[in-house]
């Protein structure tokens, strides 16, 4: 009975070759889910911004002046376009750049 060679597996590629040239699927895979996770962070970070404002009555970080970070007090002036924009922007990363690719990309080709 034959015996089949053996031959080895190793990976002597860089670190940038191996990663962003790779057409291993697993490899691709593990680069959608790191992508999601970064993206994830972006449009959480919106969502506490979102709820920071919604924590009191009154306007206490979007105000017409400008986005605050630090409250000092209530605006008189509330900046409804930078609310719109957030909520959006927030709806927009979570499904087409964290939930889809996660989902396809990640799952897709990582099993």
């Amino acid at each position: 009975m034959a015996n089949a060679a053996a031959h080895g597996h190793e990976d002597n590629r860089g670190f940038f070759t191996r990663w962003f040239m790779s057409t291993n699927h697993k490899d691709i895979g593990i680069l959608y889910l790191i992508t999601s996770g970064l993206v994830g962070f972006v449009a959480v970070a919106f969502t506490v911004y979102m709820r920071m404002e919604l924590m009191e009555p009154g306007v206490q970080y979007m105000c017409a002046e400008g986005a605050r970070f630090l409250s000092d007090g209530t605006c008189e002036s509330p900046n409804g376009h930078l609310w719109n924009v957030l909520i959006t922007a927030h709806g927009v990363l979570m499904m087409f750049f964290v939930i889809i690719p996660a989902l396809f990309g990640g799952f897709g080709n990582y099993f």
